[in-house]
């Protein structure tokens, strides 16, 4: 019997087989996916479509899957958003929102800040359901790529609502903190200056409890060590408005007259150095009876500005020789009935204008006015050509101050001169 061969096929025949077949399968997918490749990056090209026409060209192409679909989806999304917030960076945010107040800056002299001031005078209402609803339709008409439904804007709105809300209760617990140290500050001074039996006037008690505060604030300073440091100050101010009242009277007769320019000028450092000279010169006139001009020119001396004091001594001096006042003997030089040089008021207004400038911010237009008294002048005259120039000068407040206080009276002068006639102060 014939034997059965069976014949071996060449194995590079059967490989060529196979890698033709392979090769007839491959082509095809190659060619897919290379339009594919070419179908993406036309897309990608081509700037001016719209979203859907973007999907709408990504569907179409050749060999897209479900997962070439949903990638291309969540990456059209994305620049979608992204050009979205391009669009709106300068246009104002439909979502219910608060004016910044974090940017406001702080009264160094107080606890409390302009932002929680203003949150707790404007506090932040929640916009109604209708005005809610109508937000999130807008949203949703503006940007449709990032909200594509009614429910997605509504939740957006509700959050910002939410987040606007919890703001706000945050800026006025901090309102409720300030204010606790703001007020535990200056009770805690109030109750040291009377402890200490001390009495300061109103504005400089004020003074003193805005530096506790500001030293509170800035953790310089706990509450308790603020309140001992300013009940100290204000104890020792209290007693230097406690000596300005002996400053008068009879009693001047039992002082020395070198102790009591001592004092007057320790006044004058402590003063200034306190930020109270307003305070003390109004106690000069008010305790003592002093004129405004002197009792301004003690606190706030002339020499004291180097420009001023350089003008004032160019001035020559234009008093006639004083006569003493009838019935009065020893009193010359008060001020009643003291001649006049006939060029008195004209030779003041010549010198007004450089006076003014020579004066500054920091002059006094009362201890000017006591300078040219002395030498002759018009201070009257001087007084109201400030007055009538108040626009253009641009003085300091405490300098119009100055310029409301009355004339002296012949009491005045007559205080001045006992007061003067015991220190040697001229």
């Amino acid at each position: 019997m014939a034997g059965y061969e069976v014949k071996q096929g060449n194995i590079f025949g059967r490989i060529g087989t196979g890698f033709g077949k392979g090769l007839a399968d491959q082509v095809p997918k190659e060619i897919e996916r290379s339009r594919l490749s070419a179908g993406l990056k036309n897309i990608s090209e081509q700037k001016d479509l719209t979203p859907f026409q973007q999907f709408a060209g990504l569907v179409s192409l050749p060999g897209t899957t479900p997962q070439i679909v949903q990638s291309g989806t969540d990456l059209l999304r994305q620049q979608a958003i992204i050009d979205s917030l391009n669009r709106n960076s300068n246009r104002p945010s439909p979502r219910p929102d608060q004016t910044s107040l974090d940017q406001l800056n702080p009264d160094r002299r107080s606890a409390t800040t302009p932002a929680s001031t203003e949150a707790a005078l404007n506090p932040y209402i929640p916009p109604s359901g209708p005005d809610q609803e109508a937000m999130a339709r807008e949203l949703m008409a503006t940007e449709p790529q990032v909200y594509p439904n009614i429910e997605s804007a509504r939740q957006a709105v509700s959050s910002q609502i939410s987040a606007n809300t919890q703001q706000s209760n945050a800026r006025l617990a901090k309102r409720e903190l300030e204010e606790s140290v703001q007020t535990g500050a200056e009770n805690k001074l109030k109750q040291e200056i009377g402890t200490l039996g001390a009495a300061v006037p109103g504005t400089i008690l004020s003074n003193l409890q805005q530096k506790a505060v500001d030293d509170v604030r800035t953790k310089k300073l706990s509450p308790d060590e603020a309140k001992v440091q300013y009940g100290k100050e204000a104890d020792d101010i209290s007693r230097t408005f406690s000596n300005i009242r002996s400053w008068g009277g009879l009693g001047l007769i039992t002082k020395n007259p070198q102790d009591l320019i001592k004092s007057m000028d320790a006044l004058r450092q402590k003063a200034k150095s306190g930020g109270y000279q307003k305070e003390a010169a109004d106690s000069l006139i008010a305790e003592n009876g002093l004129t405004p001009q002197f009792a301004y020119a003690t606190i706030y001396p002339a020499k004291d500005i180097k420009p001023l004091n350089d003008v004032l001594k160019t001035l020559s001096n234009i008093q006639p020789k004083a006569e003493k006042v009838a019935g009065l003997p020893g009193l010359s030089g008060v001020g009643v009935g003291r001649p006049k040089n006939a060029n008195a008021d004209k030779l003041t207004l010549e010198v007004a204008p450089q006076l003014a400038r020579a004066m500054g911010l920091e002059g006094s237009p009362l201890s000017i006015g006591y300078e040219l008294d002395k030498k002759g002048y018009n201070s009257q005259l001087w007084k109201q050509y400030l007055i009538d120039n108040l626009s253009s000068l641009n003085l300091s407040s405490h300098q119009i101050d100055e310029l409301q206080k009355p004339q002296p009276s012949f009491f005045g002068w007559l205080n001045d001169w006992w007061l003067k006639s015991f220190s040697g102060v001229k």
